[in-house]
């Protein structure tokens, strides 16, 4: 049994853990205080009870929130929250994908609780950084939507409200795929077809440039999975397009109008 894997597993989940005692102890409030008049009446709950129950709530929730607080702090790299932001856009045979939650009435957005897309494409990771060298990477952000990228391959979910947003999903259709449980995905792969020639994933990042205030275009061809957003302070958020079509060196696609074209300079390409 590893026990690295496990405790590195827990760390990613204690978070979701912190919501979820959280509202476990504003459900169990909440039935002390519904019960409260009848329990008084039937067994003689008096106020010091109900106030003793009552506090032994809130510090068995404050207790456990801090010890999980703790815990991220220690398995962090250096101990302090982090705050990275991005933008992000796919597109596939000339069409742009959204990546859109299953169910938009119970979730803004997709993920899990540090890393979040949203619908217009903002990336965002709020949290402990316990594995520096892939938190806040453009990998991270797809596995925890359940999909993956790499240099050839990209693969995201292909749910109803992603495929509704899609003018014309019948061009996609033979990348759309469907794993053992029944949730479908969509894999772009590099050597298959949009239409009569070979397609390929092309990964461009525009990095803004403190210096001129302005943004400069990368080509990313090695493990693009790893690359990691922006994390200085005063920086403009990094711009990461993703394009499965004709092979390309350049682009003049963008986050949905960001950067703005002004602030580009196109007459440099930085390949990484």
């Amino acid at each position: 049994m590893n026990w690295f894997v496990i405790a590195g597993s827990l760390s990613d989940d204690l978070s979701q853990y912190s919501v979820q005692v959280l509202v476990g102890g504003i459900v169990a409030m909440s039935i002390l205080l519904v019960l409260a008049s009848g329990l008084h009446h039937r067994y003689h709950f008096t106020k010091k009870a109900f106030y003793t129950v009552l506090s032994c709530i809130v510090l068995a929730v404050t207790t456990t929130l801090l010890i999980i607080n703790i815990n991220l702090i220690t398995a962090s790299d250096d101990g302090a929250i982090a705050h990275l932001e991005g933008r992000l856009s796919v597109f596939a045979c000339g069409q742009e994908v959204s990546i859109l939650p299953s169910n938009a009435l119970f979730n803004q957005s997709s993920g899990d609780s540090r890393h979040r897309i949203y619908p217009n494409g903002e990336l965002e990771f709020l949290g402990y950084k316990t594995q520096p060298e892939t938190d806040g990477s453009i990998g991270s952000f797809f596995q925890e939507i359940g999909g993956s990228v790499s240099s050839n391959i990209v693969a995201l979910p292909y749910n109803d409200a992603t495929a509704q947003s899609i003018v014309n999903d019948t061009a996609l259709s033979k990348f759309v795929k469907q794993n053992p449980l029944g949730d479908k995905y969509l894999e772009l792969r590099s050597g298959e077809s949009c239409g009569s020639t070979p397609s390929m994933v092309n990964i461009f990042v525009y990095r803004y440039n403190s210096s001129n205030h302005s943004f400069v275009q990368e080509r990313i061809i090695k493990s693009p999975e790893q690359y990691i957003l922006t994390e200085k302070a005063f920086d403009e958020p990094d711009c990461i397009v993703i394009i499965y079509g004709e092979p390309d060196t350049r682009t003049d696609l963008t986050c949905r109008g960001y950067p703005e074209s002004s602030k580009i300079i196109s007459d440099q390409l930085e390949i990484k």
